[in-house]
This record gives structure tokens, C-alpha cells and sequence, in this order.
């Protein structure tokens, strides 16, 4: 398989779980699922949930965007530097955000958070990955 055709695989997969979360925060929201399996289960409110949801929701789209763009899926050269920057960043915060998730209070977020984590990281990575001849 290509580099180019690895990359674009990895990006979606990226971006699938990107919008995997988002539309479970959207459920949240519209209290579909409990609000407290989020932000470590420690929220006393639904109303703090919904404004830790919306920003989730903003986060996500935001990253995937960088992930189409840096995987080659989304062509704006112009912006592909400064989303390489965003996802190296992005990469170090899920590598905390899996810390944080053990000491969550749910199941949710010590297990299927964290192995969301750790499989974003992978693909941010793998994107990320120069080949031998790149500069």
C-alpha cells in the first residue's frame, strides 16, 4: 500500500471516530445518554455537561479538520504546516487525556476513552510519519 493511500486510510479513520465522539456528545445533550459517563464522571449538573459537551463537539470537529487536511483527504496546501503543528499537539494532549481518563469515576472513561485515545494517537502518528526521502 502506498504512503499516500496509508495516510488517507489512517486520516479517516481519525476523523470517524472524531465524529463517533461528537455524535455521543450530541446525545448528551439531547440527554439521550446519562451525562455524567463525560468529563470523568465527576459533573454534578447536566447544565455543566452540555457547555463540557459543546466544547468537545468544537474540539473534535476542529481536529478532524486538521486530519483531513495534514492526511491529504482536504488539499489546502497553504494550511497543511500549521496542521502539522495542531496534530503534534493535539497527539501530546491525548497522550495526557489518557491519564486523566484512568482517574475518571466511569467505566467509560477509564476503558473505551482511553482505547479511543491511544487508537488516535496511532493514527495521528502514522499520518504524521515522513518517509525516509521527505525533508
Amino acid at each position: 500500500m502506498s504512503r499516500e493511500r496509508r495516510k488517507k486510510l489512517f486520516g479517516w479513520s481519525a476523523v470517524m471516530i472524531c465524529f463517533m465522539l461528537s455524535i455521543i456528545e450530541l446525545l448528551i445533550i439531547c440527554r439521550v445518554v446519562p451525562y455524567d459517563i463525560i468529563m470523568g464522571g465527576r459533573l454534578n449538573s447536566y447544565e455543566k455537561a452540555v457547555g463540557g459537551a459543546v466544547f468537545s463537539i468544537l474540539l473534535q470537529l476542529f481536529i478532524a479538520g486538521m486530519l483531513l487536511i495534514v492526511s491529504g483527504i482536504v488539499k489546502i496546501t497553504c494550511l497543511v504546516k500549521v496542521s502539522r503543528i495542531v496534530l503534534r499537539v493535539v497527539r501530546i494532549y491525548f497522550v495526557i487525556n489518557i491519564g486523566m481518563n484512568l482517574l475518571g469515576k466511569t467505566w467509560f472513561e477509564r476503558i473505551i476513552a482511553s482505547l479511543i485515545a491511544v487508537f488516535e494517537i496511532v493514527c495521528i502518528t502514522q499520518i504524521l510519519k515522513k518517509e525516509e526521502f521527505d525533508t
